[in-house]
């Protein structure tokens, strides 16, 4: 299997932070902290849901959300509507299984650059892994729990952990330690997500609460019920103006953020029991959902036919083309469907033997990463 070309070496700025190791720099931007850093994540339950989502569209204007990480990109009409590619099967070599957890691997997620990968494991930690040279570069510990979702601030100054402790750790990378413990949750923290600017952090539990937070203080800002159901996932809309919050129940809430106190938005998907997992190429949002199926909405109207899968669908995200969405599910498969012609494209990558836990893309769209209940990371070219 091909690789990615190897970009420009980062610049070393210091050494021999409060744990160890080195902080990196790219074009003045944190990136990630050397060997030595550690934190502590949680576990999931079996058929847990995806903390991953990408954001595609809107208009000329995509924007793309890999596991936190938010970046703009203009699409112009030809690249959003050129054909979609096929996509090779090939199983990754041996350098494109990122093993070392002793637990299950519950969220990935890519640094801005895509040089480097961040996985979060039942075995309570977290790694960096240079994609370059496919090791780890960093572990983090910290929480007193299995870790559930991790996602990037879109400055790069802060990676934000959630943990079934019920509490959320925001991490200063600069200083390679914890900043902020946020532990309002009175239950397991299933998904955490930054606003666009990265002024606001979003939350999702199992205490059936959404709750927004100031990235800068810590400070709850607002408490959102929708239903007594547990909240999967949450993700904020391009311009930070919308929450979608996916419930453990047949719906996903749309909350306008400068108007919490507001009831939301909701979308109902009829014959489901869970909503595990969202993606959006604007106008279009794609459900992923138990039992197995992905089904696309514009609106309140349900866009084409629906994909089946042999088992719950459990992580989605979107190529940057808006078309190629990747399909994560509890069988151990990944599929890559075409939502303009409603197709799979090739055939199922295979090889993890555990459920498909959380999928990603790198910012570029040429690599997919899929974690697992294997206790493995496999990369994919796409």
């Amino acid at each position: 299997m091909a690789h990615e070309p190897q970009p420009r070496e980062p610049q070393q700025v210091a050494d021999g932070n409060n744990v160890g190791g080195g902080i990196y720099q790219n074009r003045g931007a944190p990136m990630f902290v050397g060997d030595g850093m550690q934190v502590h994540l949680t576990d999931q339950r079996p058929g847990h849901v995806s903390r991953r989502a990408v954001l595609t569209g809107l208009g000329s204007v995509a924007l793309t959300s890999v596991g936190g990480w938010i970046g703009y990109l203009i699409l112009g009409s030809e690249e959003a509507e050129k054909p979609a590619k096929g996509t090779a099967t090939k199983a990754p070599s041996d350098r494109d299984v990122l093993t070392g957890h002793a637990g299950a691997v519950n969220a990935v997620a890519f640094s801005p650059n895509g040089r480097t990968l961040a996985s979060a494991s039942a075995d309570g930690t977290i790694r960096f892994w240079d994609l370059s040279s496919r090791v780890t570069t960093a572990t983090l510990t910290g929480h007193g729990a299995d870790v559930t979702s991790v996602a990037f601030s879109p400055d790069w100054k802060t990676l934000a952990s959630a943990s079934t402790d019920s509490t959320i750790r925001l991490w200063d990378l600069a200083r390679g330690a914890t900043r902020t413990v946020l532990a309002d949750h009175t239950g397991p923290v299933n998904s955490v997500a930054f606003s666009p600017d990265s002024g606001s952090l979003a939350s999702g539990s199992t205490d059936r609460t959404t709750r927004l937070w100031r990235t800068a203080s810590g400070k709850c800002t607002a408490v959102l019920r929708k239903s007594p159901a547990t909240v999967n996932f949450v993700m904020f809309g391009p311009d930070g103006s919308k929450l979608l919050a996916a419930y453990a129940d047949n719906t996903v809430g749309f909350w306008d953020t400068a108007h919490t106190g507001d009831g939301p938005s909701v979308l109902t998907v009829n014959d489901i029991s869970s909503v595990n997992s969202l993606a959006i190429s604007a106008p279009v949002i794609a459900v992923g959902a138990t039992p197995g199926i992905v089904r696309l909405w514009n609106g309140d109207k349900s866009v084409g036919p629906l994909l089946e899968t042999d088992s719950p669908v459990n992580a989605l995200a979107y190529h940057r083309d808006g078309r190629r969405l990747a399909v994560g599910t509890s069988s151990g498969t990944v599929l890559l469907w075409d939502t303009k012609t409603y197709k799979i494209l090739g055939s199922p990558f295979t090889g993890h033997t555990g459920a498909v836990t959380s999928v990603a893309f790198s910012p570029d769209s040429k690599v997919l990463a899929s974690a697992s209940e294997d206790r493995s990371v496999r990369l994919w070219r796409v």
